[in-house]
């Protein structure tokens, strides 16, 4: 367990064969009232696999991402699992979030790399993704004063949430947590004048940091309108 998350790597197929799966789609007596979000992931393998599927056919939907960084942020977070590191909340919930909505919107597979054996299998893996993803949010939302991943996580989430219930008061809520946490971190006021921005220090973005928080803060504002 680290910082109140715990993981175990999976390969999906064994995943899926063992009770695991089982548990945490229904929900596990045991966490109840503890501060613990227990998820699975993917082999590094599976995971790059599934990331380069992302880019290739799911991330034109919402161009909320640098994937350079995620791809470096993934390199990290299974270096910190490998090594009994601390890990943040935030980015297990960006990659659980970008395997869930891979595997629901992955176009018939071909080839011997494929990580799913069927569309039941991708779609059932796009489920528990999901919840598992929204289980490390919540714990995100009590345990950190949230971040930029926190939202994108979010916003890929509801995508998924509303491909599986339609327009429902779950994703209407997702949509509305991710404005309030954009607002919270005053991406609204990004490109502000820096006298009038909150706080006495305003925290200071690299080029690609400030364009990625314009993105996440105007695919809101357009997709609201």
């Amino acid at each position: 367990m680290s910082n109140g998350v715990s993981v175990r790597v999976l390969a999906v197929q064994q995943a899926l064969e063992t009770e695991f799966s089982l548990v945490e789609a229904s929900g596990n007596p045991s966490s109840v009232g503890s501060c613990v979000a227990r998820v699975w992931l993917p082999p590094k393998n599976e995971a790059t696999w599934l990331l380069k599927r992302y880019a290739e056919d799911v991330t034109y939907l919402h161009h909320i991402l640098h994937l350079p960084s995620v791809r470096q942020q993934m390199e990290d977070l299974y270096k910190q699992l490998s090594l009994g590191l601390r890990i943040e909340p935030c980015h297990v919930a960006l990659i659980l979030s970008i395997f869930a909505s891979t595997a629901y919107t992955l176009t018939p597979l071909t080839g011997g790399d494929a990580v799913f054996t069927n569309e039941q299998t991708a779609v059932k893996c796009a489920f528990l993704w999901s919840k598992m993803a929204l289980d490390v949010l919540e714990h995100s939302s009590r345990s950190t004063p949230g971040s930029i991943e926190d939202i994108q996580a979010t916003i890929i989430l509801s995508f998924v949430i509303f491909n599986f219930e339609g327009f429902t008061m779950r994703f209407r809520a997702l949509s509305a947590s991710a404005l309030t946490m954009a607002r919270d971190l005053s991406l609204h006021r990004l490109d502000a004048r820096p006298d009038r921005l909150p706080g006495p220090h305003a925290p200071l973005d690299s080029d690609i940091g400030r364009e990625i928080k314009r993105r996440v803060w105007w695919h809101m504002v357009s997709t609201d309108w």
